[in-house]
């Protein structure tokens, strides 16, 4: 658990006069699972103020904003709202994006894990893009001078079109002047997330051998990775690993044809947390625990009861199985002229039917199809 609290401060000169008091900070004292939390309950809905813990870019003062439009938990969450006509390519003015990150630059080191919460809502008003025309709505960051810190986030959620998709960019060793390919681990349809919150609890191990990546939306694990999660790039001058940014990050934007003339976001319930965390510590008040999914776990089928088989000293005859509806044989795999040795050449002559009906009389009845057909739709 976490606690939140607003503080003054003032002080005393050496005659006794008291300065007036500063402005009202806000704090939080978190859980000893807990390294950051925000829910910006002690915020205030004012256009342009600055959001306490947070860093905040935009094109203009209301394009990253408290609000009571829209809340996970309490009364408050943090709007991101731009326009294309906001946009002029000088993402050094920050005209591509209205995203926040936490002003302590919370580094999720390398090797170390680490476990994120946070609460989205996408409204219904959100025009689909097309699919060339590309987005993300948080990512993972390079730290500057670091692995992954002159191009694409190592993880992120990217949209294109109707299609989210969480990608990993990951190498082992490789040098990269840009970044490496994505390595989709997950797609979603967009129009389904619009009109109510999406909660996301992540795990992840940021390294260029044996990292991981685990995905939960509403409770429900949709990504379980493990291998490279970031990536070296050239002219790294520290191993920094990566930080936190959400919101709308619109990078085609006037490069690219589109389709969608404003982007509105919402964000709630942030929290990250240490390896001994676990999803009850990060998730959004309110959301489902998190389900458990063993990795490559085989589907358990229930087959009904123990069948004795007998096996010959030859050829490889196992009695009968339900296969298609039927009651058929199980044979060795082998040419037409085997399976006559096997049942004494009573294949041999007469029909295409006559000869199948022979062998098999229970199975085949009036089907007269060729050989081969029946053959090659029943693999061994």
């Amino acid at each position: 658990t976490s606690t939140s609290y607003t503080y003054t401060v003032y002080a005393f000169d050496t005659s006794g006069n008291r300065s007036v008091d500063s402005a009202s900070v806000v704090g939080f004292t978190t859980g000893a699972n807990l390294i950051f939390q925000s829910d910006f309950e002690q915020a205030t809905p004012v256009n342009s103020a600055v959001i306490a813990g947070w860093n905040q870019w935009g094109p203009n003062d209301d394009a990253v904003v408290v609000t009571s439009e829209q809340a996970r938990a309490g009364s408050k969450a943090v709007k991101f709202n731009f326009n294309f006509s906001d946009w002029d390519g000088n993402d050094t003015n920050f005209h591509e994006r209205a995203e926040i990150s936490e002003t302590t630059y919370t580094e999720f080191k390398l090797g170390q894990t680490y476990w994120v919460g946070f609460s989205q809502y996408i409204p219904t008003t959100w025009q689909n893009d097309l699919p060339t025309n590309s987005e993300l709505i948080w990512q993972f960051h390079g730290g500057g001078g670091g692995p992954a810190g002159a191009s694409s986030p190592p993880l992120a959620l990217y949209i294109g079109g109707n299609t989210e998709r969480i990608s990993v960019r990951g190498a082992t060793s490789t040098i990269y002047a840009t970044a490496p390919p994505e390595n989709v681990l997950a797609t979603f349809s967009l129009d389904a997330d619009k009109g109510h919150w999406i909660d996301w609890v992540l795990e992840v191990n940021f390294n260029f051998i044996g990292g991981l990546v685990k995905v939960w939306k509403n409770g429900v694990q949709i990504v379980d990775y493990t291998g490279p999660t970031i990536y070296h790039s050239a002219g790294e001058t520290n191993q920094n690993g990566t930080n936190f940014h959400i919101g709308v990050y619109k990078w085609g934007w006037g490069d690219s044809a589109t389709q969608a003339s404003n982007r509105t976001l919402y964000v709630d319930e942030i929290r990250f947390g240490h390896s001994s965390a676990s999803c009850a510590d990060v998730k959004p008040t309110g959301s489902a625990q998190c389900e458990n999914v063993a990795p490559d776990q085989a589907p358990i089928v229930n087959t009904g009861s123990d069948q004795a088989i007998i096996i010959p000293s030859r050829e490889s005859f196992f009695g009968t199985v339900s296969d298609y509806g039927h009651s058929s044989s199980i044979f060795k795999k082998g040419s037409y002229a085997k399976q006559k040795k096997i049942y004494g050449g009573k294949a041999e002559g007469g029909t295409e039917q006559q000869k199948r009906s022979n062998i098999f009389p229970s199975c085949f009845g009036t089907d007269t199809r060729p050989w081969t057909e029946f053959v090659s739709e029943r693999p061994y």
